[in-house]
């Protein structure tokens, strides 16, 4: 999964460049884009806070730590004290077993 598609509800993408609507690109791909987040509106007296990337915008706040996935080295560290296990996989398609 890409993280950059996980974004929260408050997160808005705002074009900034010169083309045409069919040509733009995905606001997480291009770099005519930056991102505001609506949430923060209150937290400071100069209005919404806003980044080029989500990750620069959303970096600790809690509801993107939630809705971000993890990493295989970050399973292992967060939930098996670093150590190798096998964990079940669930998809749409079925389940398979892997080692993290």
């Amino acid at each position: 999964m890409d993280r950059r598609k996980n974004m929260c509800f408050n997160i808005v993408s705002i074009y900034y460049g010169d083309r045409p609507l069919a040509t733009r690109g995905k606001p997480s791909e291009s770099k005519d884009y930056y991102f505001r987040c609506y949430a923060s509106a209150g937290s400071n007296d100069c209005g919404y806070r806003q980044a080029s990337t989500i990750e620069d915008l959303c970096n600790g706040c809690k509801k993107y730590n939630y809705i971000k996935p993890l990493t295989k080295e970050e399973i292992r560290e967060k939930y098996y004290a670093g150590k190798q296990r096998e964990v079940m996989v669930v998809s749409t398609s079925g389940w398979h077993f892997k080692t993290v």
